[in-house]
């Protein structure tokens, strides 16, 4: 999934000395708690590679483990308290968040986190981004950011109330940083690890509230940007004018509409602004899955192949 650019943070470098020392010290702890040093090396080198419960010497549950070892540790870093955990509906029943955290001492930014076992695929159906899509849509949400995580990703995401989604805006992968601790002599070198803690490093209290209102400052541009060109392709595609109002060569909508002999030029311009506002909104239906992609083409196919002297309006 696309992400916006993200806003520009002044980082402390101690805060991300702090952090490198935080991870150092999650890695030390996790790897002495696995029964063969061989399992634990292909957790953090594979992916695909799932934990299970009897990997470990007290044989936790994987995402239990991974919570208490990863992700809990690295909400207290970033200066998060938790706060009393609220049910929220899902299309399973009601669900609570595994965690609702808050700068310490502050009422917001108030963010729901998914925390899955290591090596989870957020974004899988009813997993991670799922979920906290679903928390975030619930109309007894009390936020509009969420994060999914697995100990080693993390993604934060903000519901969008236009599409009804969550979008993602930030993704820290920070498996390079344990392989380098796993393999000093690991292709990833030092900028690329303090690129990645800078960025993870977004989310620590300090920075969050900037970090977020940056975030949207540069939303808000966008759609500005968006609508614009938006605007400028729907003049040139619908009447053949480019942004300055001038008259441009090629094909537009207007000059191919072939017009009954009682209609005027009014009637033909209102004609192609509601048939294009038709297909936009069409488009917008697939978008959203409420009507299937390529729908208009899938009928005129079959409008086609059917053999019945009407026109393809008539036949439909």
């Amino acid at each position: 999934m696309p992400q916006a650019r993200l806003p520009i943070i002044e980082i402390s470098s101690v805060k991300r000395e702090e952090l490198h020392k935080k991870l150092c010290e999650i890695y030390q702890n996790i790897k002495s708690r696995f029964k063969d040093f061989g399992t634990f090396q292909r957790i953090l080198t594979d992916p695909s590679k799932h934990l299970h419960s009897i990997d470990t010497e007290d044989e936790q549950i994987p995402e239990e483990f991974t919570k208490q070892h990863i992700i809990k540790p690295l909400i207290d870093f970033l200066g998060f308290e938790t706060i009393s955990q609220t049910y929220l509906p899902s299309p399973t029943g009601m669900r609570l968040p595994d965690y609702v955290i808050r700068p310490e001492g502050k009422s917001t930014p108030l963010i729901y986190v998914e925390a899955e076992s290591l090596n989870s695929d957020l974004y899988g159906k009813s997993e991670g981004i799922a979920q906290v899509n679903e928390w975030l849509l619930s109309r007894a949400s009390k936020t509009d950011y969420g994060i999914a995580t697995d100990g080693f990703t993390w993604i934060v995401l903000k519901f969008d109330t236009v599409s009804a989604q969550s979008k993602e805006f930030l993704k820290v992968d920070l498996r390079p940083i344990f392989l380098k601790l796993l393999n000093p002599m690991s292709f990833t070198n030092e900028e690329q690890i303090r690129k990645i803690e800078r960025k993870f490093l977004n989310i620590h209290c300090d920075y969050i509230s900037s970090f977020f209102q940056g975030y949207l400052e540069i939303i808000e541009k966008q759609k500005e940007e968006i609508s614009k060109n938006f605007y400028n392709d729907y003049v040139r595609h619908v009447f053949g004018y480019d942004k300055k109002g001038n008259s441009i060569k090629g094909v537009c909508l207007l000059n191919k509409i072939i017009k009954p002999s009682y209609a005027d030029d009014r009637n033909v311009r209102l004609f192609a602004v509601v048939f294009m506002n038709r297909l936009i909104f069409l488009r917008f239906l697939e978008e959203k899955g409420i009507v299937p992609k390529n729908l208009l083409k899938t009928l005129f196919n079959r409008y086609q192949s059917s053999g019945i002297p009407a026109t393809f309006t008539m036949h439909f």
